[in-house]
């Protein structure tokens, strides 16, 4: 927040309305200087917000000076010195000797009749503390030189105490040049995001052809638009790191993709989930939440676009399960076999026994694991998972269908909870 808030003035006939209870201060006695008229100044708070209204009325043409100062140790507060007249008048004026450096606000309400009510808006304090109003009048010009007319003696001085109590109001901010896309591959986007203090990252990623939310709240909350012609990609949230707003962008290592911190800088993040599709263009949505309670959203929502890569064939050249070699582009296949055999023999010999299920389908060893087991009327019924070498692999599925002899009503990329009989193999 910066210091020196932004002043609206607003002439008023009355009161403002929709607003919190005024604080008001008695009338004076009449003197030779400007007084304030019975029940005023006023000043209030605008609950939930970081602005309050200032309102005055005078017994004559003349000027009401205010000035708004921030008590120390913020929300906990603490008493200020009163400001002397020339204070209130210098406002936060940063070339005039009189401002106080515990100054945030400052304004003038200019009258020309008696007894009319002026107003003006004060914004923009900075939040998290807790603040007191003075104000002073003046017949003429307090900063001319030399000063012309009367200006009011600091017994005058009205000062309206804890006049303003604003808890944090202010949302995060986005920080070091993010968010942006660093990298995507065929099953997970990965952003960098850093945020000013902090706070809770919420992600969104729709098909580049869906609408876009509408606002944040639709971001944090996940919700998806009708009719969408592809899944909704990911729906999450992060913790990011907190960097100056003005700190240098993130850079990503691509050699440290699997790394931690994940491309060798905390603000980044990979976002996937089980409905991300490959070779896909995709709009990812981005918004800050703070902790406080309740949480400041930032009305802004960042917008990125990206897409999934294409599938690459898997290499059958590797055991595709016992290397740790993944190939996330296709999707198992489930087929359950019974072995004429022990329990006791298939854990005895497990390298025979999987090179025959293998045969027995169709297809290689590495394409091929057990899941599970069990003994079965004299049997042995074995469930296994078949990974097809690339996404258009119709041939394994083909086989894993024929293998699992269910007249082909079960849809082409499952088969499973069928039954087929494999001897013992030979030899």
């Amino acid at each position: 927040m910066r210091r020196g808030a932004t002043l609206r003035f607003l002439a008023l006939a009355l009161a403002l309305a929709s607003c919190a209870a005024p604080a008001e201060v008695g009338a004076q006695a009449v003197t030779s200087h400007a007084q304030f008229a019975s029940g005023y100044p006023t000043v209030t708070h605008h609950n939930g917000t970081n602005t309050l209204t200032v309102a005055a009325a005078l017994d004559r043409a003349a000027t009401a000076y205010f000035v708004v100062v921030q008590q120390p140790n913020g929300l906990s507060g603490g008493a200020v010195t009163e400001p002397t007249p020339n204070e209130i008048f210098a406002g936060v004026d940063a070339a005039n000797a009189n401002t106080r450096s515990d100054a945030y606000a400052a304004g003038a309400l200019v009258f020309t009749s008696a007894d009319a009510e002026s107003s003006a808006l004060v914004d923009d304090l900075p939040d998290e503390a807790v603040y007191d109003v003075f104000f002073a009048t003046h017949t003429g010009d307090p900063n001319a030189s030399p000063a012309t007319g009367t200006a009011s003696p600091s017994s005058a001085t009205v000062g309206v105490t804890n006049a303003a109590t604003i808890p944090d109001v202010t949302p995060p901010s986005f920080a070091a040049e993010t968010p942006f896309v660093a990298a995507a591959d065929d099953s997970s986007v990965v952003v960098a995001v850093a945020a000013s203090e902090t706070a809770t990252a919420y992600f969104l990623i729709l098909p580049a052809d869906a609408p876009p939310p509408d606002g944040a709240g639709d971001v944090v909350d996940g919700v998806v638009p009708e009719n969408l012609s592809t899944p909704v990609g990911f729906h999450g949230s992060v913790t990011p790191p907190v960097r100056a707003v003005a700190a240098a962008r993130p850079a990503y290592d691509a050699s440290l993709n699997a790394s931690s911190p994940l491309g060798g800088d905390a603000a980044f993040f990979r976002l996937t989930s089980a409905t991300m599709r490959v070779d896909t263009a995709y709009a990812v949505y981005a918004v800050l939440a703070d902790v406080a309670s309740p949480p400041n959203v930032g009305r802004a929502v960042a917008a990125m676009a990206t897409r999934t890569s294409a599938c690459s064939p898997c290499d059958a050249s590797q055991n595709l399960y016992l290397s740790g070699f993944s190939c996330s582009c296709v999707e198992g296949l489930t087929v359950t076999l019974r072995l004429s055999t022990t329990e006791a023999d298939f854990l005895a010999n497990p390298d025979v026994w999987l090179a025959h299920i293998a045969r027995t389908v169709g297809v290689l060893i590495a394409q091929t694991r057990v899941v599970s087991y069990r003994a079965r009327q004299g049997a042995l019924e074995v469930t296994v998972l078949v990974l097809p070498l690339r996404p258009d692999d119709t041939e394994t599925v083909d086989k894993v269908q024929f293998a699992a002899n269910n007249g082909g009503e079960t849809p082409a990329r499952v088969a499973a909870n069928a039954s087929a009989v494999a001897s013992a193999p030979s030899g």
